[in-house]
């Protein structure tokens, strides 16, 4: 199977090519693919090649065909970056519209925000309730999953000294 060049169309096509390139288009080593002229999105990878070069309003349209097409995690947020790049002058809030909320839980970037905030409002009440943590179990906090922080979000309700948290931590490492 050859390999491919891709154009969003053929006015931006490369006219002349090299002794090697031209040997590679000769036995069919290498095709050339002008996205504007694709009718079906093949593949994700394909729709995220065309959301790469569409004009503005075609934007959301081409995020609904890679979609429909795939729903993985690291191609959402992949196309969410290409968005990024590609539309600078759009709000996040404008970006987030073209997925569901669904698609935007299952991106890393989500999950780490979730857990920012969950670690925010825990290390708050700690502090609060306790004092100041020393720098080892901060570490511990830190390194706790998003499910762990909602566990300790409700077992903090029934601790009474510093020493049941430090248990708690304690019990969850040895795990």
């Amino acid at each position: 199977m050859g390999r491919s060049s891709e154009f969003p169309n053929k006015t931006v096509d490369v006219p002349s090519v090299s002794p090697f390139h031209r040997d590679l288009l000769a036995r069919g080593w290498l095709v050339r693919i002008y996205l504007d002229e694709i009718e079906e999105m093949s593949s994700p990878e394909m729709g995220i090649l065309q959301l790469i070069t569409c004009p503005v309003e075609e934007a959301a349209a081409v995020v609904e065909k890679i979609r429909s097409v795939s729903s993985e995690g690291i191609i959402l947020e992949f196309i969410r970056t290409v968005l990024v790049y590609k539309f600078p002058h759009w709000s996040r809030e404008e970006i987030e519209r073209m997925f569901t909320l669904d698609d935007l839980r299952k991106t890393r970037v989500f999950q780490e925000a979730q857990q920012e905030q969950a670690l925010s409002i825990l290390g708050k009440q700690i502090s609060r309730k306790f004092g100041t943590l020393p720098q080892g179990r901060l570490d511990q906090l830190q390194s706790l999953s998003l499910d762990r922080l909602e566990a300790l979000a409700e077992a903090l309700l029934e601790f009474n000294t510093i020493n049941d948290l430090y248990q708690w931590l304690d019990s969850i490492n040895a795990h």
